[in-house]
């Protein structure tokens, strides 16, 4: 079911709308039951199934699904530009994708007007055509804005794109995942550990922004342990993490309650959610937050 925005086609009905407010069934060329990921970005689509198969729809004016000659593709669509490679994982950044093989190698398609694909700009402007970016081994991506952060298996933070408000921070060992939100970067090391960097407008990184508007360097988050399963999520300008001992914690930008608080202000330190018990999955969109509890709760 799909909902939402669809100015771009990026709910693949086959056609465009302002808005689509009522969970709606789409067709793919896949089974839905298949489906491993689905991920958006500004105004695209795409989604894994759990044969390594990468379809995409919405807006392509920059080539971000890996589709020539179209500027919007309004039904899911398969990348056949990706040829025979299998993707273990795919994301998203406003207008931009990227995806990890099932072998290791790194793919990047869409805009690279900020650098965030991590090919120097001067050369490369946008592609509609997957591009191979000769990096370690990732085991994980993630994308802002205009910025991205990829994981290598050795648990090395890589970065690329804008840095203008201080999202971009190298050198941080044995990370197991990373995430980033509009300017803003989490990461998470192997023990549970948690680094925050970048723009802290709105207490996104859970620290008093008066005192860090801004963070340049990493800072750990003290006495905060996350989940051994890589539980920490991010939304634009708002941060949600599952704990070790199961609560969830959260912090942000809070204009739309998506911190879960019961309040509409914002968070600027890490609060738990005392409504959320026996938790055992926890997500995060650009404004809203969504948990999975155990049934008996």
């Amino acid at each position: 079911m799909i909902l939402g925005a669809n100015s771009y086609g990026q709910l693949a009905q086959g056609f465009k709308s302002e808005q689509c407010p009522i969970p709606t069934e789409v067709c793919t060329d896949t089974d839905p039951a298949s489906i491993v990921s689905i991920v958006g970005g500004g105004g695209h689509t795409m989604i894994l199934d759990k044969h390594g198969r990468l379809f995409g729809c919405g807006g392509n004016s920059k080539g971000q699904l890996g589709v020539e000659g179209k500027t919007e593709v309004l039904s899911f669509e398969r990348v056949t530009s990706l040829g025979d490679y299998t993707i273990e994982s795919v994301a998203c950044s406003w207008d931009s994708t990227f995806a990890i093989t099932r072998c290791g190698r790194f793919f990047v398609w869409g805009s690279n007007t900020y650098g965030q694909l991590g090919i120097p700009k001067h050369e490369v402007t946008f592609s509609p055509t997957p591009i191979e970016v000769p990096l370690p081994t990732i085991q994980h991506v993630s994308s802002g804005l205009r910025h991205s952060a990829m994981v290598t298996n050795e648990g090395c933070v890589v970065v690329c794109g804008t840095s203008r408000k201080g999202a971009l921070v190298p050198g941080l060992p044995n990370i197991q995942k990373v995430v980033c939100g509009q300017h803003h970067t989490i990461a998470q090391s192997v023990d549970g550990r948690v680094f925050v960097w970048g723009d802290n407008k709105h207490g996104q990184l859970g620290l008093d922004p008066l005192t860090h508007p801004y963070v340049y360097t990493p800072l750990e988050l003290q006495e905060l342990i996350a989940a051994p399963d890589n539980e920490v999520f991010t939304g634009w300008t708002h941060t949600a993490i599952l704990t070790e001992n199961g609560d969830v914690m959260s912090w942000g930008w809070n204009e739309h309650g998506n911190c879960g608080t019961g309040s509409l202000e914002n968070i600027t330190t890490p609060a738990v959610l005392d409504s959320l018990r026996k938790t055992i999955l926890i997500g995060a969109g650009a404004g809203h937050s969504f948990a999975v509890i155990e049934s008996d709760y």
